[in-house]
This record gives structure tokens, C-alpha cells and sequence, in this order.
């Protein structure tokens, strides 16, 4: 079952293009790495997580669909983080 929630007038103005945006950014992720997103296999995710934790971040959002990635890539990246990097974090 399908459900359909509707927005108010103007509720979403600030995302205008930005699909756009992450297709441009899709082309070379050097420029926010490290800074502002973690990329790499689970050892280079692991390091990076300890990095943020000596800095006392609690907290960091996943996001897996970057610039149109095809539904299988996005599927796989999920399982190998749960499976590789969740259970040494938890």
C-alpha cells in the first residue's frame, strides 16, 4: 500500500535543483572528503568514525544515494555497512 502525504505550498522551496547539485558533486567527491563526508572500505570508516569520536562527535547521518546511483550499489553499500562497520561501532 502507497501513501501520499502532501506538502504545503512552498514546504519544500529550498531543495529547487538540488538533485542537480549532487549529480555535480557525483563527478569528484575529493573536494568533501574528509572534511564532510567519509568514504572508503571499513577500516578507513572505522578510522575516521574514531577521529570524529576523540572529537566528541556522538551522532553522524548516512547517506548512501549520492548523484543517481543505481538501486543495486546503493543496496550493497548498506549491507556492507551493516555488516562490516556496525558491528565493531556497536
Amino acid at each position: 500500500m502507497r501513501y501520499r502525504v502532501e506538502a504545503e505550498a512552498g514546504q519544500y522551496k529550498g531543495y529547487g535543483g538540488l538533485a542537480a547539485k549532487f549529480e555535480e558533486l557525483a563527478i569528484n567527491y575529493d573536494h568533501i572528503y574528509p572534511e564532510r563526508a567519509i568514504f572508503g572500505d571499513e577500516d578507513q570508516i572505522l578510522a575516521r568514525f574514531a577521529e570524529l569520536a576523540e572529537l566528541g562527535v556522538t551522532e553522524v547521518a548516512l547517506k548512501v544515494n549520492f548523484g543517481g546511483m543505481p538501486q543495486r550499489d546503493i543496496m550493497l553499500s548498506l549491507e556492507r555497512f551493516a555488516t562490516r562497520v556496525l558491528p565493531k561501532i556497536s
